[in-house]
C-alpha cells in the first residue's frame, strides 16, 4: 500500500502565546512522534509560525519551514519558535495562505493543524487594528474553501485567550468544518494523533472515487440541481462525512469535543461574525476549475456530473 501524509502545523507565535508555547511545543512534538511512529504512511511535515503586522522585526512576521520527512528536523524547528509581538488579532490569513502554497503532494492525505489563541483580522472582534481584513488581502474563509477543494483537512487547536475574544472560537470551528476537520481546545490535543492516524487512507484513483459518488450524484441530479449547486451539495456532504468519521474516532470520552463540533453552519458563523455591508454582498462559493490532471473532490464531482450529463443526453 502506497500511503502518504503531508501534515502542516500553523502556530501563533505572538506574545499572548507565551504562557502556552511550552505546552504547544510539547504537544506538537508528541503528535509528531505518535504519527511518524505509527508507520501508517510516508509522512512529510511542515511548519508555519506567524505573528502580527506590528512586529518590530518585519522578518519575523511569518516563518515557513518547508516539508521534510525528518521527524527530528521538524521537532528542532518547533523548539526554535518564540512567542513575541502581537496584541490583538493576528496575521492568520497570511499564514494560512502560506500553508496553502506549500508543495503538497497530489496523492496523499493532506492536513493542516492550527494552534492559536487569537482570530484573524477583519471578523468583527472588539479589538482589531485592521477591521477591514488582513493587510495582505487574503481571506482565510476563502482559503479554507480552496483547501477543501484540494483535499486538505484543517484541525484547529484553540488555546485560552487573555483578551476576551468573542468570535475566535466560532471562527476556528468554521475554518475546520468547511474542510471536514474538527475544532478542539488545546487540552484535548492528545486526541488528535489518533484522529490523524485514523484519517490516513490509501489515495483512491479517480475511477474509484467516481464509482463511490455515482449513486449520490444520480439522487441529487434527479432533484433538478444545476451542476454548480450539485457539486456544492456533494462537497458539503463529503465534509460532513469526514467530520462524522473524525468524531467517531474521538468517541464518547470527549463529550466537550463532540458538543463543540456539532451543528456548525456557515449561517451560524455569519450571524455571529459582524461582516461589513460590502462583504455581506459577496457569496462565498466554490468555483469550478480545470478538471485535467486534478483529482480533488470538487473537480471529481464536476467531472462525474459532466460524464452523467453526456450519458443521459
Amino acid at each position: 500500500m502506497n500511503v502518504n501524509l503531508d501534515l502542516v502545523f500553523a502556530i501563533d507565535c505572538t506574545g499572548s502565546m507565551v504562557c502556552h508555547i511550552a505546552v504547544v511545543k510539547q504537544k506538537v512534538n508528541k503528535m509528531v512522534e505518535e504519527i511518524c511512529n505509527s508507520k501508517k504512511a510516508h509522512v512529510r511535515l511542515g511548519l508555519v509560525g506567524y505573528r502580527d503586522y506590528d512586529t518590530e522585526d518585519a522578518g519575523c512576521l511569518i516563518k515557513v519551514y518547508p516539508f521534510t520527512d525528518s521527524m527530528s528536523t521538524i521537532q528542532t524547528n518547533v523548539n526554535e519558535l518564540l512567542a513575541a509581538g502581537g496584541g490583538d488579532c493576528e496575521a492568520f490569513a497570511l499564514a494560512f495562505h502560506n500553508c496553502r502554497n506549500l508543495t503538497w503532494r497530489d496523492n496523499c492525505t493532506k492536513i493542516v493543524v492550527i494552534i492559536a489563541d487569537a482570530p484573524p483580522h477583519g471578523i468583527g472582534e472588539w479589538s482589531d487594528k485592521y477591521p477591514g481584513g488582513d493587510p495582505s488581502g487574503f481571506d482565510s474563509i476563502k482559503i479554507a474553501y480552496d483547501m477543501a477543494t484540494s483535499g486538505v483537512v484543517v484541525y484547529s487547536l484553540y488555546c485560552p485567550d487573555q483578551y476576551g475574544f468573542t468570535l475566535a472560537q466560532d471562527y476556528f470551528k468554521k475554518i475546520s468544518s468547511i474542510t471536514g476537520g474538527l475544532y478542539l481546545p488545546i487540552e484535548n490535543a492528545d486526541s488528535l494523533p489518533e484522529i490523524i492516524i485514523g484519517s490516513i487512507k490509501e489515495t483512491l484513483s479517480l475511477e474509484q472515487i467516481l464509482e463511490q459518488l455515482k449513486d449520490e450524484i444520480e439522487v441529487q441530479r434527479s432533484k433538478g440541481l444545476e451542476k454548480e449547486q450539485l457539486s456544492k451539495v456533494l462537497h458539503e456532504g463529503h465534509s460532513n462525512t469526514l467530520m462524522v468519521e473524525n468524531l467517531a474516532i474521538v468517541g464518547g470520552n470527549n463529550d466537550k469535543v463532540l458538543m463543540l463540533n456539532k451543528n456548525v453552519s456557515l449561517e451560524q458563523v455569519e450571524r455571529i461574525i459582524k461582516w461589513d455591508s460590502q462583504r455581506k454582498k459577496k457569496e462565498i462559493l466554490v468555483k469550478p476549475k480545470d478538471f485535467e490532471d486534478n483529482t480533488s473532490l470538487f473537480q471529481t464531482h464536476m467531472v462525474l456530473i459532466k460524464d452523467l450529463q453526456l450519458r443521459h443526453a
